[in-house]
């Protein structure tokens, strides 16, 4: 499906609230590669399409990786470390609230 690379790519990104401006640029590469990816998969060579997929996909996969946009680079961020400690720091303030009221 011609396309979905960079459709895929952009919901990561839109996913990512702890991008900044200073991401554009990397984002934009991202976005990029993307679409080399889905520009050769509708170019209809398969044999062409599996080259730039070798090729781009794993600088696909280390941009993403940076930004956050996979598992292992969340985890090398903390961005879901953040998120769980933000969300139980609250829980515990309505605790705390609710027991010295």
């Amino acid at each position: 499906m011609a396309g979905s690379m960079l459709r895929s790519v952009n919901a990561s990104i839109r996913g990512a609230h702890w991008l900044t401006d200073a991401d554009k640029g990397a984002v934009q590469q991202a976005r990029d590669y993307a679409k080399a990816i889905d520009e050769a998969a509708g170019s209809g060579d398969p044999e062409y399409a599996d080259k730039v997929l070798g090729w781009m996909g794993p600088y696909l996969t280390g941009v993403l990786k940076q930004l956050g946009c996979t598992p292992e680079g969340r985890k090398n961020l903390a961005v879901e470390a953040k998120a769980v400690k933000g969300r139980l720091a609250e829980l515990r303030a309505i605790r705390d609230d609710s027991r010295s009221a």
